[in-house]
């Protein structure tokens, strides 16, 4: 593509693509509701889990599902990402586009198919109830922590490892090609790095935050009075003003003026001819001699 293709496609493409990061979030944030409201609520322990996830079975599968489809979205998100950061920067490794569209759409299976594995756990512990507490207690964690969910959970860990390294590698490139802040590129990271190591859910939470926040970049509906970052418009490697940056331009506008940086006033010359010859602002070797005799 010429450089005024690749600006008209990403202005089209930003539209799907941003309104995808969007529903991914909002997907993924429904299913946490679910999950969490239905299923889990109320138990005390692993025995009363299996209770209450047995009154709700269809819901278990619904949060599944829905995580699964928080997670396709995620594909369209990476994949607008890694074409607009490749245009502007090359040492991208093509790797990561295929990373990006394999590694959630592999993910959103396992999900679903984890779901119905512990579905079909649930059903087969709950069948065996009522038992003694202690029986009890490890029937339900042999329900979620052996078998098919088990196995997917291995599953689900190495599929993460993909998707994990296609967010990391992206964020980085987008970040230091200025299409994200530092914030931004930063908390890409560590998104990537808890869809490999799921210790707040699956997706993790800050995922959905973050998806929003692409969303909007996406959209051209960067909170903020300039906007997006230079290179979304230069399609050039423009780095991302900083906070200090922007503060500059602030408080330069308020006072009416451009910010200027204060340049040195050159020295005199000495009458011998040999200081036009001199960097401005620079100080003639001879001048110095002739000041230290002064001292003396």
């Amino acid at each position: 593509m010429s450089h005024a293709e690749q600006l008209e496609w990403e202005r089209s493409a930003g539209r799907p693509a941003g309104v995808a990061a969007i529903a991914s979030a909002l997907l993924g944030m429904i299913a946490l509701v679910v999950a969490n409201s239905t299923v889990r609520g109320g138990a005390d322990d692993e025995a009363e889990s299996i209770v209450q996830a047995h009154k709700h079975l269809d819901s278990l599968v619904l949060g599944g599902v829905l995580s699964a489809l928080s997670m396709a979205l995620m594909a369209p998100l990476l994949l607008y990402l890694f074409r607009a950061t490749k245009y502007r920067r090359a040492e991208l490794p093509e790797v990561a586009r295929y990373l990006a569209l394999a590694g959630p759409l592999l993910f959103a299976a396992g999900l679903v198919a984890q779901s119905f594995a512990i579905r079909d756990a649930v059903e087969r512990t709950f069948e065996r109830f009522p038992l003694p507490p202690k029986a009890a207690k490890d029937a339900a964690n042999d329900a979620f922590t052996t078998g098919a969910v088990a196995d997917w959970s291995l599953v689900l860990l190495g599929v993460g490892l993909v998707v994990g390294a296609a967010t990391i590698l992206i964020s980085l490139n987008a970040r230091r090609a200025g299409l994200l802040s530092s914030f931004m590129g930063i908390t890409g990271v560590i998104v990537g790095v808890l869809i490999v190591v799921p210790f707040v859910g699956r997706p993790p939470i800050v995922y959905f935050f973050w998806a929003a926040a692409l969303g909007l970049l996406y959209l051209g509906r960067w909170p903020g009075q300039r906007g997006r970052g230079p290179a979304w418009e230069s399609g050039e490697p423009d780095p991302w003003p900083t906070t200090a940056e922007l503060r500059a331009e602030q408080d330069a506008e308020r006072l009416g003026r451009t910010p200027e940086r204060a340049e040195p006033e050159p020295e005199p010359d000495d009458g011998d001819g040999d200081y036009e010859d001199a960097a401005p602002g620079a100080q003639h070797p001879r001048s110095k001699k002739r000041k230290r005799k002064r001292r003396r």
